[in-house]
């Protein structure tokens, strides 16, 4: 019995070191993968970064205008806004709370 124990040991010991050095280069093999991924879209990303910028320079921006048929405008009138009123300040005491809540339930 004791035979065994002493021979199993070291195989156990055999096995998880095999099993961890498997975990280890699966680990490796997926942050190799992970990282050019991230250079993709890092690259992906300066691509369209370079293309909006292009599209929201001056010079596109007046092209465009140009094909919608678009014009500097000879005049520029300002409409006033209505100003809506201020709502009142509700009451915030218990017996408030309780009406808003019979309220909400639509109990009268």
């Amino acid at each position: 019995m004791r035979g065994a124990a002493l021979l199993a040991a070291p195989l156990l010991f055999a096995f998880v070191y095999v099993g961890m050095t498997a975990q280890l280069a699966a680990q490796t093999y997926r942050l190799s993968a992970d990282r050019s991924h991230q250079s993709e879209l890092r690259q992906t990303a300066d691509v369209l970064g370079q293309r909006l910028a292009q599209a929201q320079s001056l010079t596109q921006l007046e092209r465009v205008a140009q094909r919608l048929h678009m014009t500097t405008p000879v005049e520029v009138v300002y409409i006033p806004l209505r100003v809506a009123s201020t709502p009142k300040a509700q009451p915030r005491t218990f017996a408030a709370h309780f009406q808003n809540l019979a309220r909400w339930l639509r109990v009268r």
